[in-house]
């Protein structure tokens, strides 16, 4: 019985040490060090260290995430010149992508990915699109075309205590443009290998205290 209060209080220093210790950010220059090689300390002290809202559903600094998170930007997505949005997580480490023919394409994270990826939660503006009746997420049928999209937030590791069941892996939420940052009217289109063509048309602006976004994309492959 005298042994009970012994492990309390050894608990409790532990805990209390936690809340104490000092964060160690080493790591997070480290990362940004790496990925701007040529500047300089000083310049690396001036750079916006972006904001997530999925890791722990309020809007924090990345750095302050209390799980592994990974955004892709709008610009990012531009430049890549990628046409969907599972190549695009492609290039994300721990995000496996298997496609089993042009339409029917699975994500997952950490490894656990098969024909029905069902262990990771996706979502448009935090709103899931899951399909309960397949049980996984059609890709090819997502309602969002690429020039829409903001950034996109990968939480790497469960998530569950937040989002339910079917974040057992992981969480993919994407962002959209609100009307007043897509204030614009876009029309694209292209053209490639196998008789793929695709057409895209956007516009979105403000009519006094109302926003308003309409958009169209079409895509045809052979």
């Amino acid at each position: 019985m005298n042994k009970l209060p012994r492990i309390f209080l050894v608990l409790f220093l532990f805990i209390l040490f936690l809340l104490l210790a000092p964060v160690n950010n080493s790591t997070l220059g480290e990362e940004i060090g790496a990925e701007y090689p040529e500047l300089s300390p000083e310049e690396l002290a001036w750079i916006e260290i972006p904001e997530v809202i999925t890791p722990a559903r309020i809007a924090q600094p990345i750095t302050e995430a209390p799980s592994s998170v990974s955004v892709i930007t709008a610009e990012e997505i531009h430049r890549s010149g990628l046409t969907n949005i599972p190549d695009i997580l492609r290039r994300l480490a721990g995000v496996d992508v298997m496609a089993l023919s042009p339409s029917d394409i699975n994500v997952g994270i950490r490894g656990l990915n098969g024909t029905v990826s069902n262990k990771i939660l996706v979502m448009i503006d935090g709103r899931s699109v899951y399909m309960d009746f397949y049980g996984t997420t059609i890709w090819s049928t997502l309602p969002i075309l690429l020039e829409e999209i903001k950034r996109i937030e990968v939480v790497r590791g469960p998530g569950s205590a937040l989002y339910g069941a079917n974040a057992f892996s992981g969480v993919i939420n994407i962002i959209t443009k609100t009307p007043e940052e897509q204030k614009d009217t876009l029309i694209s289109a292209s053209a490639g290998t196998n008789n793929t063509y695709q057409g895209t048309a956007i516009t979105a602006g403000n009519l006094n205290d109302l926003g308003y976004k309409l958009a169209l994309g079409w895509k045809e492959a052979g």
